[in-house]
């Protein structure tokens, strides 16, 4: 029997890794479904912030990248250029990587709406309709949702909602903006991990000073500032090391500000970009991983702190949760600064023994959601059932 082929539209990929989470998603799901779909993705030619394309991929061409054909589209990207690779591509499905990106979802769905291609769509807004993440850019946010609306290029698609709570999302922002999403248009499955060995952590037996990682974008999404007002009222030693790009040079300037006034038995240790073979390794010389972001769909690098028997501190707003009852770490309400700073001197005040059982919770844990069926079906399943209406 034929495998179907999904095409991925995704403004950003491999070998690019500055995105984080959206680049792992996909790569994660072509990794594991591949022996049931072939997968063809379009992408940019360059990765996040880059001014020059990628050196080592052919540009305007398919590529075979891993388990997938990746086509890297140059810069500038039009409506020609996408109309000519739909066209050109035999395909079963279409998939958007987001429900906002101009060139990878606007376009394709208007190239699919003028060309009446009458091809299944799925969309996964990948936490766009969380409460915060609407709150940032929201003027133009409003304007370009009733826009769309008026035109109906998002209308008679499948969404993929990526917990519960993303599905509420989704059907709340269907509501109060009109849109017509009857529930069985919305397929819940939630994002799959990647599959690696554990790493041991080499922080725990350090008793001296308390390593605290955040590695993610430095976004206000992310929450870097938050976390540093958090730090600011600690009485212990604390050594911050912060990891990843600065997506928002504005937000960054204010986190810089922030610093600079940090209590002196707070260190901080800005240290850059990380390639993703290096993150769990990087996570595990560090006692605990600390970003309270706003809001996650998923959240793969708290995966892979979990990996690393590295304890995680989250805010409650990703699908990260009940994390205290599992002796993993802590979620907690970002009205309730206080109790992240509990949760950081607690682990502070911990023995050896309760550090250890920690650790190797946190591993256990990690390895349970790479063994889960259900995931995986739910993600196979995603890709089933769908027709055009």
């Amino acid at each position: 029997m034929r495998k179907k082929t999904i095409l991925i539209f995704t403004g950003l990929y491999l070998p690019g890794y500055k995105g984080g989470g959206p680049i792992r998603t996909i790569s994660n799901l072509v990794d594991n479904l591949s022996d049931d779909y072939d997968f063809k993705i379009i992408t940019s030619d360059r990765d996040l912030g880059d001014s020059k394309p990628y050196k080592n991929v052919d540009i305007n061409q398919w590529n075979e990248v891993d388990k997938a054909q990746v086509y890297y589209i140059q810069s500038p990207v039009s409506y020609k250029k996408i109309s000519d690779i739909i066209e050109n591509t035999n395909y079963d499905i279409l998939y958007l990587n987001s429900f906002f990106s101009p060139k990878f979802t606007i376009l394709p769905l208007i190239v699919s709406k003028i060309r009446k291609i009458n091809k299944p769509v799925i969309l996964s807004p990948k936490g766009e309709f969380s409460p915060n993440a609407l709150k940032l850019k929201s003027f133009k946010k409003e304007i370009f949702i009733k826009i769309s609306n008026i035109l109906g290029i998002y209308s008679n698609i499948y969404w993929h909602a990526s917990t519960g709570d993303e599905k509420e999302q989704i059907k709340n922002f269907s509501i109060k903006y009109n849109y017509s999403i009857p529930d069985q248009r919305i397929k819940i499955a939630k994002d799959l991990p990647s599959k690696q060995l554990p790493v041991k952590n080499t922080a725990i037996e350090d008793n001296i000073d308390l390593k605290i990682c955040f590695l993610s974008r430095i976004s206000p999404m992310k929450n870097l500032d938050y976390a540093l007002d958090v730090l600011s009222k600690i009485k212990i030693s604390i050594i911050f090391n912060i990891y990843g790009p600065k997506e928002d040079l504005e937000y960054w300037e204010m986190c810089l500000r922030k610093i600079s006034k940090l209590p002196s038995n707070i260190v901080v240790n800005i240290q850059g970009i990380v390639k993703p073979d290096e993150v769990c390794g990087i996570i595990s010389q560090n006692h605990l991983f600390f970003v309270p972001s706003r809001g996650e769909n998923y959240g793969h690098v708290f995966f892979e702190a979990l990996n690393s028997g590295t304890p995680i501190i989250v805010s409650d707003k990703t699908p990260w949760r009940n994390l205290e009852s599992y002796n993993i770490g802590w979620d907690i309400s970002l009205d309730h600064s206080k109790d992240f700073i509990k949760a950081i001197e607690k682990y502070s005040n911990m023995s050896l023994k309760e550090r250890k059982i920690m650790s190797d919770n946190c591993i256990e844990y990690a390895k349970s959601l790479l063994s889960s069926n259900e995931d995986l079906m739910a993600n196979l399943n995603l890709f089933n059932n769908v027709e055009c209406k």
